[in-house]
């Protein structure tokens, strides 16, 4: 689906080109629906989206979880870089 291409960074080449629809302040979850499936055969896909976006949701949370933990090794990395500076001038 053309939708899945819209939403994947994937079709972005650099990250910072992405701008993720949903963000967008016009965005119209109506015409979003529509486009996905402009008729009821479309609703066949229904199924694939769910498993698509919980796919989706699923890597974001994992990214988010990894991002967190190295904040949290590198402050207590810090921390203890910190103390050791800090002995090491008295």
């Amino acid at each position: 689906m053309e939708v899945f291409q819209e939403l994947s960074r994937d079709s972005v080449k650099a990250p910072s080109e992405y701008v993720d629809p949903f963000d967008n302040p016009n965005f119209n979850t109506v015409d979003f629906v529509n486009r996905i499936f402009p008729n009821e055969q479309k609703l066949g896909g229904l199924d694939a989206l769910v498993d698509n976006l919980e796919w989706r949701i699923r890597s974001v949370d994992g990214d988010i979880l990894e991002a967190v933990r190295r904040q949290s090794s590198s402050g207590l990395r810090a921390k203890q870089d910190l103390n050791l500076a800090q002995q090491a001038i008295q």
